[in-house]
């Protein structure tokens, strides 16, 4: 049977001793050989496997049928079962070869579209902004197959995303809150695309409030000399980005009104504001805002001449810390880029960064081969990213 099959393929006469040859030849060289014979009975030819029983032939029929009951081919069965769980679309509990699949492997993304409840043109587009697959896939919705396990944080995430008013209702901020926090890179939309109306990751916001809150104390609801980060914003001229950079660098005292829930209840000490409107940024706080998570491997680049900052004592820890000027922040923008600005510049995904980067062989800035994060050489990283837009 697998002989005939793999002839079947290749489009050759049946033959009943070349399909015994050729069956042969495969299923005496052990399991690896015959998961071979099975990829090639599946191989459409254009990089996705045949999802269909059809890919078989008589072989699966046969197997799940006719000696189903033959305890001499349960080897071989279990070797056919395994690669079909793999490669076709089956949800936990479905039949194969007369056993129930324990968990789903693969989706598609007809049974993506089913289990989410998004539609498929929706979701097709979702999942391309995500990297999942590539612009130029033709694939049916049925044959538009990924791995389920590797991307089921990511189909969960996209199925529970919100519109702006639910985001706000649930951080406990006004829209015009929300906004300017959008406005400034504070919180950013999982999807750029311009037809989603529900861009927005819930546990985004609820992260940030209750990180403010971590730094702010608890004040009587009598207490004056503070205004919302909003409020503060505008009379100080300072962002609430830079704003929040500083409540995070422990630089302004936030406070929090109990009887105000989340953000709107987060307030600054205006005493602070005039200070910190003088001050540099930290360039913790900076190295943060552009998506960079190891502050030391930025200090590195710092202490090696490669980035412009000035070291100074803090005045409250009495800690030697470093600080950036807005020119020294301009040069460094200047000169480098990094996976989340491009995505602030041309609305590009980190997904769909990466992968640029990886065709086109664009690696990170290791300056006498010191790794210092995904910090990339500007001049280099935008061509590449103009090019693959090019192309689209």
């Amino acid at each position: 049977m697998l002989g005939a099959e793999l002839r079947r393929v290749q489009d050759l006469p049946p033959d009943d001793r070349e399909a015994k040859a050729t069956g042969f030849h495969f299923a005496s060289r052990g399991p690896q050989a015959i998961e071979e014979a099975f990829a090639r009975l599946s191989d459409t030819g254009g990089g996705a496997p045949d999802v269909s029983r059809g890919a078989f032939g008589a072989l699966y029929d046969r197997l799940e049928h006719f000696y189903r009951q033959d305890r001499s081919f349960d080897g071989f069965r279990a070797l056919l079962r395994n690669h079909v769980i793999r490669i076709w679309p089956l949800a936990a509990g479905e039949m194969v070869l007369g056993q129930e699949v324990q968990a789903r492997q693969v989706h598609s993304l007809l049974t993506a579209s089913e289990e989410t409840g998004i539609t498929t043109a929706l979701l097709d587009s979702l999942l391309t902004e995500a990297g999942v697959f590539t612009q130029d896939d033709t694939r049916s919705p049925s044959g538009e197959i990924f791995d389920a396990e590797v991307h089921t944080g990511l189909l969960h995430e996209i199925a529970t995303r919100i519109g702006p008013n639910a985001m706000c209702e649930a951080m406990g901020a006004t829209l015009s809150e929300f906004n300017a926090l959008v406005a400034e890179g504070v919180l950013e939309p999982r999807s750029r695309l311009p037809k989603i109306k529900n861009p927005w990751h819930l546990p985004d916001g609820l992260a940030l409030v209750k990180e403010l809150e971590h730094h702010a104390v608890l004040l009587p609801p009598e207490a004056t000399g503070w205004e919302t980060i909003q409020r503060a914003s505008k009379r100080s001229g300072l962002g609430v980005g830079r704003i929040i950079g500083a409540i995070r660098e422990g630089r302004v005292q936030a406070g929090k009104r109990s009887e105000v829930f989340g953000y709107h209840g987060i307030v600054v000490e205006l005493l602070f504001l005039d200070a910190l409107h003088k001050q540099q940024m930290a360039a913790s706080a900076f190295a943060r805002s552009i998506g960079l998570r190891d502050y030391s491997a930025f200090t590195a680049l710092i202490e090696g001449g490669h980035i412009a900052a000035t070291q100074v004592k803090s005045p409250k820890t009495a800690r030697l810390q470093w600080l950036m000027s807005e020119a020294e922040i301009a040069d460094f923008r200047k000169r480098f880029v990094t996976p989340t600005m491009i995505t602030q510049e041309t609305g590009a995904h980190r997904n769909t960064i990466f992968a640029v980067f990886s065709a086109a062989g664009v690696k990170p800035f290791q300056p006498e081969g010191l790794e210092a994060g995904p910090i990339y050489l500007r001049e280099v990283a935008m061509r590449a990213i103009s090019n693959h837009q090019e192309k689209r």
